[in-house]
């Protein structure tokens, strides 16, 4: 015995499933099979089926559709695990147990369990998907849309998914055994969403056990990106999904079976054109697919090996896709000799589609008969679509895809097709066995192996070592394109586990854009000549894909990491300056070499004047012209401008920057620009805020994905109040983390922009309020515009021409910080405590004042409900102190002083009190400067009173002045 499967095979040898069942049941002969009633399920009519050719069993009653082989009827018998079922049946017929310490009987044990657990789990979905269909949705999807019969839907447990499988299926086994079947996919946080929620589904069933899935979308699916596709296969483990089990795969035909004793097959495309056919009463299997996979070629001339005849017939349309299909499947079969043929259904007068499915449910049974009676050999279905009058020359081309077929299949096929040709066209058979050698000649010729790329050799070699070979050949040719970023191919990067490359658009700024399949495999086909080693010499062939694809799952480890691409230089983690161009692999960044700036030497430890001349260029030139409000609008114009030069000495987050205005034309955007040109040397790419919070998640996305230094929203809409939780979280997340447009895979990125949004007197939520700081533009006139005068017109021309002084100016402003010491301040900002307290230190050594100086101006206008809140208590404290109240006298206080109107509203008396009880509540032991609302609870007899508290400052700490802590919702 040689291993832990031959244990297995030879206990099912010894086993036969007649003798083991017949213990139990009265089986009597029906057909070719073996009937009773069931052992699970009391019934009257025998729906119990052995079927002894293939030794196994199907438990049709009471809709459970049950089964498998002897190994499953022992599990149903006994509930017991496969385990234990097998070494019941193997203490039976006598077959000795390997040894159990074995190190491969444990693994391979392990395996087949978990494989019969899983295949039991999604025998169980499908019966549950069956069992809640609902009546709308099989009346009108299975049986009009489709044409399928009840017995048809009932036989093969056609279901529909409503979302809530996980719940069901959690009721009997745990979350990681449910999670393994592949049919759920894992969110964020944990949280499980049903892969086929409100589509139709389709389980493909092989020896009465449920061995894969596949679902259609409907009008009830949802619109999301992930959704858009019509067809959705079972998940697969792969590294977005690790969750699932390796039994789950997808090397499965829909209806295998059908394939067995049966004299003629028919393979269709789709699954319910399947369904049609077998409905029909004819042998069928599909791929779901327009055509065969290459590793699935193997199991299908293995299925088709005792076949007379097989028929394929794919879609028939305008495109040509389903033929095509249909033909590269034949030419698989053609070369191992199977008698093959060609189906096309006649396409209907103005139809650009039909398929096997809609021909049965329009035109009935005899209608597929008629079309599979119809179908040509393969070699003269090719034929027939060449014209016998084709001149030569295109006769050549025409038949030169059919002698490539024939230079593969078997002597005899290539023999009868030749003498197709030769009947048709008259063309002498020397003539074609001349062609057919010339062809033959060409396909040995040798490829001249060119010596600046290395080889890599696909033959005799497993997979994993091909893979290993390319991983050590990227390494290699990445080191060199990183060391020469000009080449043809850009530098690869690993970005938060994801393999990037530099991409420089003709327009914009260099940006990090990730690696598919196609680009990776386009890499592959640059960096090596990838070849094949006959006898006959050294012949050229493709890069695998699924070298590719594994590069991608699983980058090597040498690929260097990389978070954003600069332009200009900038301050790393440990203060040193990054000016050299190419990769810095300590702070993670690539610098893009700019031609066109030079910023000259920065002094270790810039001189007075120095500083000073820097400080007047960026505030009495760069921005003199802009009418800022307040010190601090001018202070925090001057930190935004700076904070890209300092953001990699940040370790956390930084606020949003809110460049604001009263009115349009005031210079919001031509700031933000200035900003960029400084920063990147081109003006700000930018886009508008949309209104709802799932666009404004994929516009995060969207955004951090191209690791820009600067992300700016502009023109935020009027008259309304931005609030955004996704907005909110991104503003203080270290990374961030969302789906991939268009797929279920979760991406991961660094947030290391800076963030601008412009807007007129913008109104913010309390959320996005304390993550923001002011710069407030007001040019005090109408058509602001029209405004004329300023020192340099146009300031972008300007700006444009005189960017290396600005750049040498931000340099030396940064430098002359770090070189006196790097000294913050003890300003503060919840969430953003290091960036106030660098910014606020390095703004102070250049002289500026008013940083954080206008954030109550902001809060107070964010906080419209806290402000009446606070007028409400104040005037409260004032005319009756600490005096507990009802929530009548109150509302008659706030009547008489016109207060809290929007909380009250303008309804009854009763309605009033039961508006601003509900608010009192709400606010139970909030703070309102040193007021505390407090709620005295009474029993029922009394009614709730209310009261305020005046809370001292603790003498314990009066004499030592805290640091301002500007977050009053933190």
């Amino acid at each position: 015995m040689n291993g832990f499967r031959d244990f297995i095979e030879e206990v099912r040898s010894r086993t036969n499933i007649v003798e083991l069942i017949g213990v139990d049941l009265a089986l009597k002969p029906s057909g070719s099979t073996l009937k009773a009633c069931s052992p699970f399920n009391p019934e009257t009519d025998p729906s119990f089926v052995v079927w002894p050719g293939t030794q196994t069993w199907r438990d049709f009653s009471n809709g459970s559709g049950r089964g498998g082989d002897v190994f499953a009827y022992v599990q149903e018998r006994d509930k017991v695990g496969f385990k234990e079922a097998l070494f019941h049946l193997a203490g039976r017929a006598q077959v000795k147990r390997p040894a159990q310490s074995d190190d491969d009987f444990r693994r391979e044990l392990e395996l087949l369990v978990e494989k019969r657990e899983v295949l039991e789990l999604l025998t169980r979905a499908a019966n549950y998907y069956h069992k809640i269909l609902p009546s709308k949705i099989r009346e009108e999807s299975y049986r009009r849309h489709y044409g399928f019969t009840d017995n048809t839907i009932d036989e093969l447990k056609l279901g529909w998914a409503d979302g809530h499988l996980f719940e069901a299926l959690c009721e009997t086994t745990d979350r990681e055994r449910a999670l393994k079947t592949g049919l759920f996919v894992e969110l964020a946080g944990g949280c499980v969403e049903d892969f086929f929620k409100s589509r139709l589904v389709f389980p493909y069933w092989k020896n009465g056990t449920v061995v894969y899935f596949i679902a259609r979308a409907t009008e009830y699916t949802g619109d999301e990106e992930w959704e858009k596709s019509k067809y959705k296969k079972l998940i697969t483990q792969s590294d977005r999904h690790p969750y699932v089990s390796q039994a789950v795969a997808n090397d499965h035909f829909y209806n295998e079976e059908g394939a067995r004793g049966a004299d003629e097959l028919l393979i269709t495309e789709g699954v319910t054109d399947c369904i049609s056919a077998m409905q029909a009463g004819v042998a069928c299997i599909s791929p779901v697919t327009t055509r065969f996979r290459k590793q699935d070629v193997a199991k299908l001339l293995q299925l088709t090996k005792y076949t007379k005849r097989v028929v394929v017939c794919n879609d028939s349309e305008a495109s040509g896709a389903g033929e095509a299909g249909a033909r590269e499947t034949a030419a698989a079969l053609f070369a191992e000799g199977r008698d093959v043929r060609v189906a096309v259904i006649p396409r209907p007068a103005g139809a650009d589609k039909i398929d096997v499915n809609e021909l049965v449910a329009t035109q009935g049974a005899d209608a597929l008969r008629v079309v599979m009676a119809q179908a040509k050999s393969y070699p003269d279905h090719l034929l027939s679509a060449i014209a016998a009058d084709t001149d030569r020359e295109e006769l050549d081309r025409l038949l030169e895809p059919i002698f490539e077929l024939l230079i593969d299949c078997r002597v005899i096929k290539a023999d009868a097709v030749l003498t197709a040709v030769e009947r048709k066209f008259h063309i002498k058979r020397s003539v074609l066995n001349a062609r057919m050698k010339e062809l033959k000649s060409r396909r040995r010729e040798p490829w001249p192996v060119a010596g600046s790329l290395p080889q890599i050799r696909v033959d005799g070699k497993q997979l994993h070592e091909i893979v290993a070979d390319a991983r050590r050949v990227l390494l290699r040719s990445n080191e060199q394109r990183i060391k020469a970023p000009e080449s043809e191919l850009a530098p690869l990067f690993v970005r938060d586990g994801r393999v990037v490359r530099l991409q420089r658009p003709s327009k914009g700024a260099p940006i990090l854009s990730d690696v598919g399949d196609t680009v990776m495999y386009g890499y592959l086909l640059r960096m090596a000549d990838w070849v094949r080693l006959t006898i006959e010499g050294m012949f050229p062939v493709s890069p695998p894909k699924d070298v590719a694809r594994d590069l991608i799952a699983h980058p090597p480890p040498g690929i260097p990491q990389v978070e954003a691409v600069i332009t200009t230089p900038m301050f790393g983690r440990d203060g040193r300056l990054i000016a050299e161009p190419g990769l810095h692999e300590t702070d993670r960044l690539w610098l893009e070499a700019d031609a066109s700036l030079h910023v000259g030497a920065i002094s270790d430890s810039p001189r007075p004047e120095e500083i000073d001349a820097a400080k007047r260029l960026l505030v009495e030139d760069l921005l003199v012209d802009f009418p800022f409000v307040s010190d601090a609008d001018r202070a925090h114009a001057l930190a935004a401008l700076l904070l890209p030069f300092v953001r990699r000495m940040i370790d956390g987050c930084t606020p949003l920057h809110i460049v604001e205005a009263p009115t349009v034309g005031s210079g919001k955007g031509l700031f933000c620009n200035l900003v960029s040109l400084v920063v990147s040397g081109r003006p700000c790419d930018s886009r508008t805020l949309p209104e709802d919070d799932n666009e404004i998640r994929k516009a995060i996305t969207a955004e951090l994905a191209m690791a820009r230094p600067i992300v700016l929203f502009d023109n935020a809409k009027e008259n309304w109040t931005l609030s955004s939780a996704p907005f909110a979280s991104a503003l203080t997340a270290l990374s961030w983390t969302d789906r991939i447009l268009g797929r279920t895979e979760m991406i991961t990125l660094p947030n290391a922009a800076m963030w601008m949004l412009t807007g007129n007197n913008i109104r913010l939520s309390k959320d996005l309020a304390r993550r923001s700081v002011r710069i407030r533009i007001d040019p005090k006139r109408d058509r602001a515009w029209r405004r004329t005068g300023f020192k340099h017109d146009p300031l972008m021309s300007w700006a444009v021409a005189n960017r290396d002084e600005l750049v040498h100016a931000a340099l030396i402003l940064v430098r002359a910080w770090i070189s006196a010491g790097r000294q913050t301040t003890q300003d503060r900002l919840g969430s953003f405590e290091q960036w106030a307290a660098i910014m606020g230190g390095l703004l102070k050594a250049a002289g500026v004042v008013g940083f954080l100086g206008n954030l109550e101006e902001l809060y107070a206008d964010a906080d419209v409900d806290g402000e009446a809140w606070r007028e409400f208590t104040l005037l409260w404290w004032e005319h009756h102190a600490a005096a507990e109240m009802r929530v009548a006298d109150l509302v008659d206080f706030c009547e008489k002083h016109d207060l809290m109107l929007q909380v009250r509203g303008d309804g009854s008396v009763r309605s009033q009190q039961s508006r601003l009880g509900r608010a009192l509540q709400g606010g139970r032991d909030r703070m309102f400067g040193d007021l505390q609302l407090v709620v005295l609870n009474q029993d029922r007899k009394t009614r709730t009173q209310y009261a305020l508290r005046r809370q001292a400052a603790d003498p314990a700490h009066a004499t030592v002045a805290p640091p301002i802590e500007v977050d009053p919702w933190s």
